[in-house]
């Protein structure tokens, strides 16, 4: 049996065969992570804004030294949160290229990218990482070289994950309003569903929020 409506959160958006989802008739809503070409209704965060803010708020604590640790450079949420990274930073004349580290958002890649960030440039002010378990990946490296946090590096990561406010330190990190974006793909689901005229998809920007806990210091 075919099913009235479909609600999709992408957990990768390589290889994908868009002409297979652009080809289904039924109501099909993409939440959380853009997908070049598909024409389908979308639910987001405002990356590049989230990212932004998240920054600035490092910045106006003294920090001049922030790498960002990301993921996959092919997807559009990486890019955007890059973005938003580089657009604080050059307001400030801080951005340098080699700051930002590519890899996928995963605690093994969080690990790996801040040891290599230890091998290509040393102690830094700051860590922004483009989601948590990046951020707890990161951590792990920082600690186990002895440097502790936020002492001598800060960490800001991006999402909010459950475990995020029971790491030592708790992590300050941009929430997601996951709670919003499911209640507003149901909403325009069921608007799609009971609908029988053709629409134009949307795509619906909600912003994130900055949650300030104990990862990140004020510098003199």
């Amino acid at each position: 049996m075919w099913v009235d409506g479909i609600i999709i959160a992408p957990s990768d958006t390589e290889n994908r065969d868009i002409k297979i989802f652009n080809s289904i008739a039924s109501p099909f809503i993409v939440v959380d992570r853009e997908i070049e070409g598909l024409k389908k209704d979308l639910v987001i965060v405002n990356n590049k804004k989230s990212a932004y803010e998240a920054v600035s708020y490092l910045i106006r604590n003294g920090h001049k030294k922030i790498i960002l640790l990301n993921g996959p450079k092919y997807t559009i949420t990486a890019q955007n949160r890059f973005i938003g990274w580089k657009m604080a930073l050059e307001e400030n004349n801080l951005f340098r290229k080699e700051f930002v580290f590519w890899e996928n958002y995963s605690i093994d890649a969080g690990y790996e990218m801040m040891s290599e960030v230890f091998k290509k440039i040393g102690l830094m002010d700051a860590v922004f990482a483009a989601n948590d378990l990046i951020a707890l990946g990161a951590m792990q490296a920082i600690e186990k070289r002895g440097y502790k946090i936020p002492n001598d590096v800060s960490v800001m990561g991006f999402d909010d994950i459950y475990l995020s406010k029971f790491l030592k330190p708790p992590l300050t990190t941009v929430r997601q309003p996951i709670y919003e974006i499911g209640k507003r793909a149901a909403e325009i689901l069921l608007s799609r569903i009971s609908s029988k005229e053709k629409f134009i998809p949307q795509k619906i920007v909600i912003e994130g929020k900055l949650i300030v806990r104990s990862s990140v210091s004020k510098k003199d």
